[in-house]
């Protein structure tokens, strides 16, 4: 509450009500939530798939809140042949497709490493 009030006399004065709202700033980096030393997620797809279909998903966590709570991925590792593709949905999950043609006899195991960040 804030109060003004004069020196005469008699005093006369006056107060109003104060909301103050807190604004949330961007002050938490997205995070995966799994340990750094956990043991890697695993996937099993499919050979042959059709070309941009969904094969997973990921999911990071930000304590922000509304655009500041905004999260992008990437993959950073084993993708040098540009076999899957990964993008953020409305709700801010990390949806893994397959970019490329995937065949067991050309390569049967692939590890990828994925950066969750602010955009």
């Amino acid at each position: 509450i804030l109060e003004a009030r004069d020196l005469g006399n008699p005093v006369q004065q006056t107060s109003r009500l104060l909301t103050v709202v807190v604004k949330d700033v961007d002050d938490h980096p997205p995070q995966f939530e799994r340990q750094r030393n956990s043991v890697p997620l695993m996937m099993e797809v499919e050979e042959e798939m059709p070309i941009n279909m969904k094969i997973g998903e990921v999911i990071a966590i930000d304590k922000d809140i509304g655009r500041n709570a905004v999260i992008d991925y990437a993959i950073i590792y084993g993708n040098d042949d540009g076999v899957f593709g990964i993008s953020r949905d409305d709700q801010n999950r990390g949806i893994i497709t397959l970019d490329k043609r995937l065949d067991r006899e050309m390569s049967g195991l692939h590890t990828l490493t994925i950066k969750c960040f602010e955009p």
